[in-house]
């Protein structure tokens, strides 16, 4: 991604997308991204320590293992449906992974937010 709204950390969901990773299909809440000297996510998974993903954005860099979406539909939300990183989009990624359906995205959303599945 080559873009930079402003937002908070809490309004990114994470969802692993590499087959290889250990956490593929799961869903994180994003802590941190250190672009500035590491180039890397902190993502919290529940009831696991704090795991590092490289933010793959650099040119040279390899690709990132996850793809971060934004949780909310408002005006923010459309920059980021215009760069396939809205939840409708991570809908669609989660079924065409194969990972599951919509339900069980839905209670993995909700026992890492709190919140029903926008």
């Amino acid at each position: 991604m080559t873009f930079d709204p402003y937002v908070n950390v809490e309004d990114i969901v994470v969802l692993v997308i590499n087959p290889k990773n250990s956490k593929f299909g799961q869903l994180g809440k994003l802590i941190e991204h250190d672009w500035r000297e590491y180039g890397v996510y902190q993502v919290s998974f529940p009831g696991e320590p704090l795991t590092q993903f490289p933010d793959g954005i650099c040119k040279g860099d390899p690709p990132s293992p996850v793809r971060i979406f934004y949780r909310f539909g408002d005006e923010v939300g459309k920059t980021f449906d215009a760069k396939n990183a809205s939840i409708s989009e991570l809908k669609k990624l989660y079924q065409q992974l194969k990972i599951g359906n919509l339900e069980s995205l839905a209670q993995k959303y909700e026992r890492l937010f709190n919140e029903k599945l926008p």
